[in-house]
Formats: C-alpha cells, sequence, structure tokens
C-alpha cells in the first residue's frame, strides 16, 4: 500500500513537470511550435515605429509655448560690451543653455521651469539685487548666478561673476 501511494505520487510529480515545461516552450527536438520567433524564414512583418502627429515632440513643450533661444537674449556685441572683445557664443544643448567666453571668464544663460523659491533655499548664500525695478538674487552655491522670475513658472539664470551676471540679466529680461 505505502509503495502504491509513492509510485502514485511519483507520478503525479512527473506529470505536473511535464505540464509546466510544455506550458513554457520548452518543447524539444522536432517539436514544432507557432513562434514567430523561433521560426527561420518565418513571415512576420516588422513595423517600423512611428511618431504620434507624424513629427517627434521631445523638444516640443507641452504647454505649447515655442522654446526660449538663450544666445538670441544677450547678442555678442552686448556681450562683448561686458566681457571685452572675442567674446566666443555657443549653445549647449542641455537647457537649452547660452555660454559666454571671453577675457577668461565665461558666463551660462538659460531659461528653464523651475522656483525662484526652491532655487534660493537650496543655495549657501542668498543676496537680493534690483534688475531695472525687479527683484533678483544673487546665488552662491558651488558657483554664483543671478535669478530672476521671468514669469509662467520660468526662470532666468545666468551663471558666472555676480556683477556680471546682473548686466546680462538686465540685458535678457529686456528681450524676454
Amino acid at each position: 500500500m505505502i509503495r502504491l501511494r509513492n509510485i502514485t505520487r511519483l507520478a503525479l510529480m512527473a506529470l505536473v513537470a511535464a505540464i509546466a515545461v510544455s506550458a513554457c516552450g520548452g518543447g524539444g527536438a522536432g517539436t514544432s511550435t507557432n513562434d514567430a520567433v523561433s521560426e527561420s524564414g518565418s513571415e512576420a512583418e516588422i513595423v517600423e515605429g512611428a511618431f504620434w502627429g507624424g513629427h517627434d515632440t521631445d523638444e516640443v513643450s507641452v504647454t505649447g509655448k515655442k522654446p526660449v533661444k538663450p544666445c538670441s537674449l544677450v547678442p555678442k556685441g552686448k556681450a562683448e560690451a561686458i566681457l571685452g572683445a572675442d567674446v566666443q557664443v555657443s549653445e549647449r544643448l542641455q537647457g537649452p543653455t547660452c555660454v559666454y567666453l571671453g577675457s577668461g571668464r565665461e558666463i551660462d544663460l538659460v531659461v528653464e521651469q523651475n522656483s525662484v523659491a526652491s532655487r534660493k533655499s537650496e543655495a549657501d548664500r542668498v543676496e537680493p539685487v534690483g534688475i531695472d525695478g525687479r527683484q533678483a538674487y544673487c546665488l552662491t552655491s558651488r558657483s554664483t548666478s543671478v535669478l530672476a522670475s521671468v514669469g509662467g513658472g520660468l526662470v532666468l539664470q545666468v551663471t558666472g561673476p555676480c556683477q556680471a551676471g546682473v548686466r546680462f540679466a538686465s540685458l535678457a529680461l529686456e528681450s524676454l
């Protein structure tokens, strides 16, 4: 009687294992499947991905606002009046950010979705500055930057020495 139970138990375990293997697609050699990936010469169609709306929208604002071109806010000639002759201007994709290099100084200018209050709370030092009647701040953390609210949840940030940053911010705010 005990032997019969053991044989029955072993047979039941073998049946369960066989069902589990077949359910996982573990068929061996000579097993026929309908899996288009494992069949050679299958007629599976590969469809090329398409963008919703017909084009890539990664850089399109969900609000519909046009992106701000930061290098258009302070033209090279006006940047040279602040930094000296032969300023090099380049736009970096991060942000996007406009980088002004001249006389051994670098000024980075970006308009981004951010909060002035949040940025102030992260700074080691906050010094209020006025820019054409508008409240702005010179922040010091790992670097110094001038920060001003533009409205609509946007913030102008000019990274570099505060004195030059205030002058750049003044010009940029006129263009915004």
